[in-house]
C-alpha cells in the first residue's frame, strides 16, 4: 500500500489529503475527531484475502480481511442518499504497488444496500489494469474485489476487560493446533514487552466475550488469562496477529507480505512498555514483510516511532485542525508536541533574538541550573551570542533527552543540561549541544547534595568551616540536619527514591541554601559547568544564525 488520496469531493471532513504510507510502520496521530479512525476504515476495507484464496485462517479464526462496517458507521441517510442526490459522492483512492513496480488504484465507492437500509464502501478498480504477473503466477484483481494483501484489523474491542464480563460469557479455549513456532513467538513477544510476565509457550488460549467481536490470545501465565491487565490483554491480540502472519508466511506459498491495522496502539501500555513494543513491531515488520498502520494519542509512542534518521522506514503522519483537517508538513517531533498541547504559534518578530531552550530532566535539575547559571550569566552568554536563554524542565528521563537531537534535527537548535548519572555515548555529543550538571563522581544532583549534607554531619569538626559558620548563624545544628534531612529509610541508589527524598525536604534545602553551600565548596566544578554551558550555547546559537541565513541549521 503506497498512499491514500482524497481530492475534489471530501469524505466526511477529509479533503485534499494525500497520506503516504511507510513500508514498515505508519503512525497516524491528531486530536480527537480529526479523522484517524476514518482513515483506518478506508485502508483496512480495501485489502484482504477471502476463503476463495485457499489461504489458512488466522488465529482469530477469520480470513485475513477486514470490513469497514467493523470500524466506522456509514450514515445511510446523510452520507449516502443526500450525497447521491447532490451528485457529491466522494472518491477516496488508495494506491497499491504490485510486484514492486506495477500499481493498482482502488476507489472507495459508496454503494447502496437499500434492502438492508444501509450503505457500504466497495473497493472498485480505478486504474486501467487489474491483471498482473508475479513470480508466483498471475494476479487478477476483480473490479469490486479487495487487493489480495492479507490484512488484520485490531479495533478497541480487543481491550474489553475479560474480568468485567458477565459470568459465563467468557470462553477460554486452548488453540491446540497452534505450532510450536507460533506459540514461542507469542510468549517471547509478551515477555519482551511486559517485564515479569513470565509467559511460557506451553499452550495458547483464545479468549472471547459472547455477543462481541472481542478476541485476544494469551500464552501460559502463572494465573488465569481473565486476570490480565487491559494493556496485557491488548498485547495478546497484537501477538496473535503477528503470529498469524508468521503462520501464513510459512504455510501459504503465495504470501506477499501483510497489512496490520491497529486502532489506538498505545492503549493500556506503560511508557517503557511502549518503547519495547515498537522495537518488537519493527523487528517483525521486517521479518514478515508487514506494513503496520496504527493510530495514537501517546507522545511516548510518537517519539518512539518518529524517524530517527533519514534512512528510517517509519512515518508519523500528523493531522491538524479538527474543523478542516490537513496533514502537517515536515512534521518535526517538537512541532507535533506543540500542536498536541495546543501551544499557540508565535509569529517571528523582526530583529527578535532567537530563543535557545535549555532542556533539563525535572524541577530539581532546573532549580540547580538556575543557581549554577544565574540571570547575570544567562544575559551575558545570551548577549555574546545574540540569543535568549530559556531553561525548561521537561519531566523526561535524561537518556530520552539525550536521544532527541539524534531522533529529530529540530532539537539541535536547543541545548540539554543533563544529570551526571545519565548514560551517554560519544554520538550524543556529536552536535555539541549537551553539557553535564556537576555531580560528585557520576551522581545525580539529588545524590550529590545528599552526600554533601551527610558529610556536613559526619565531618562537622574537621571540614566545611565556612558552611558551618553560615548554618550556625541560622541556629542550624547537626541534630537539625539529622532530624530533617538524613532521617531517611529509602534507597538513594534508586532514582525515584532519590527524587522523593528531595521533594519531601525541598523547603529545608532551599531555605538553608544547601546547594549554594555545595557550590561555594566546589568552585572549580561550578566554573567548569559554566564554561561548558557557554560553549554549548555558542554552538546552538551558531545553528540558529545558519538557519536564518540559509534555511538549514546543518
Amino acid at each position: 500500500m503506497k498512499e491514500l488520496s482524497i481530492s475534489g469531493k471530501p469524505f466526511r471532513k477529509l479533503k485534499d489529503i494525500t497520506l503516504r504510507f511507510s513500508p514498515r510502520i505508519t503512525l497516524i496521530s491528531g486530536h480527537n475527531g480529526v479523522g484517524k479512525s476514518t482513515i483506518l476504515g478506508l485502508i483496512a476495507n480495501t485489502s484482504g484475502i477471502t476463503q476463495a484464496n485457499s489461504a489458512p485462517r488466522s488465529y482469530f479464526d477469520r480470513t485475513f480481511q477486514a470490513n469497514l462496517a467493523e470500524i466506522i458507521f456509514i450514515d445511510y441517510e446523510r452520507e449516502f442518499l443526500e450525497s447521491q442526490e447532490a451528485d457529491t459522492l466522494p472518491r477516496p483512492i488508495i494506491t497499491y504497488e504490485i510486484n514492486g513496480k506495477d500499481e493498482i488504484k482502488k476507489r472507495c465507492a459508496l454503494t447502496d444496500r437499500s434492502t438492508e437500509g444501509r450503505a457500504r464502501i466497495v473497493p472498485r478498480n480505478f486504474s486501467p489494469s487489474s491483471h498482473f504477473t508475479s513470480s508466483d503466477g498471475e494476479i487478477d484483481v476483480g473490479v469490486a474485489s479487495k487487493v489480495p494483501l492479507p490484512t488484520i484489523y485490531l479495533g478497541m474491542t480487543r481491550v474489553l476487560p475479560l474480568g468485567e464480563a458477565e459470568e459465563g460469557s467468557v470462553t477460554n479455549d486452548v488453540i491446540g493446533s497452534m505450532p510450536e513456532d507460533d506459540r514461542k513467538l507469542i510468549a517471547e513477544f509478551v515477555n519482551s514487552i511486559i517485564l515479569g510476565a513470565s509467559a511460557t509457550e506451553d499452550s495458547v488460549t483464545s479468549n472471547k466475550i459472547k455477543g462481541t467481536s472481542k478476541f485476544s490470545s494469551h500464552p501460559t501465565y502463572q494465573y488465569d488469562a481473565k486476570c490480565v491487565s487491559l494493556g496485557q490483554d491488548s498485547l495478546g491480540s497484537i501477538a496473535a496477529a503477528v503470529a498469524s502472519f508468521q503462520m501464513l508466511k510459512r504455510e501459504w506459498p503465495k504470501y506477499p507480505g501483510g497489512l496490520l491495522v491497529i486502532d489506538e496502539l498505545d492503549s493500556g501500555f506503560h511508557p517503557h512498555a511502549i518503547s519495547r513494543l515498537v522495537e518488537q513491531l519493527e523487528h517483525y515488520a521486517a521479518e514478515l514483510d508487514l506494513q503496520i498502520v496504527a493510530t495514537t494519542h501517546s507522545t511516548r509512542l510518537i517519539q518512539a516511532v518518529h524517524p530517527r534518521t533519514s534512512r528510517s522506514k517509519n512515518i508519523v503522519a500528523y493531522l491538524m485542525d479538527t474543523g478542516a483537517p490537513y496533514l502537517m508538513q515536515d512534521a518535526s517531533l517538537q512541532a507535533i508536541m506543540d500542536d498536541m498541547d495546543l501551544v499557540p504559534p508565535k509569529a517571528a518578530v523582526a530583529g527578535a533574538k532567537p530563543v535557545v531552550r535549555i532542556y533539563l530532566e525535572d524541577a530539581e535539575a532546573l532549580f540547580m541550573f538556575n543557581l549554577l547559571i544565574p540571570a547575570a550569566i544567562k544575559r551575558k552568554v545570551g548577549s555574546a551570542n545574540g540569543v535568549r536563554i530559556q531553561p525548561i524542565a521537561m519531566g523526561v528521563g535524561c537518556n530520552s533527552l539525550a536521544n532527541l537531537s539524534h531522533i529529530d534535527p529540530h532539537f539541535r537548535l536547543s541545548a540539554f543540561a543533563l544529570d551526571a548519572d545519565a548514560t551517554l555515548k560519544p554520538r550524543h555529543f556529536k552536535h555539541g549541544n549537551i553539557c553535564i550538571l556537576p555531580g560528585d563522581g557520576k551522581k545525580s544532583p539529588e545524590r550529590t547534595l545528599f552526600s554533601f549534607i551527610k558529610s556536613l554531619v559526619d565531618d562537622a569538626q574537621d571540614k566545611h568551616p565556612e558552611t558551618w559558620a553560615k548554618l550556625r548563624k541560622m541556629h542550624i545544628t547537626t541534630t537539625q540536619i539529622q532530624a530533617h534531612l538524613l532521617n531517611w529509610k529509602g534507597d538513594l541508589s534508586d532514582r525515584d527514591h532519590a527524587k522523593k527524598w528531595w521533594k519531601d525536604r525541598e523547603t529545608y534545602i532551599k531555605d538553608w541554601k544547601l546547594f549554594e553551600a555545595w557550590m561555594a565548596e566546589n568552585k572549580s566544578a561550578v566554573q567548569k559547568f559554566q564554561d561548558d554551558f557557554a560553549l554549548v550555547a555558542k554552538a546552538v546559537a551558531k545553528r540558529h544564525r545558519r538557519l536564518a541565513k540559509t534555511g538549514s541549521a546543518e
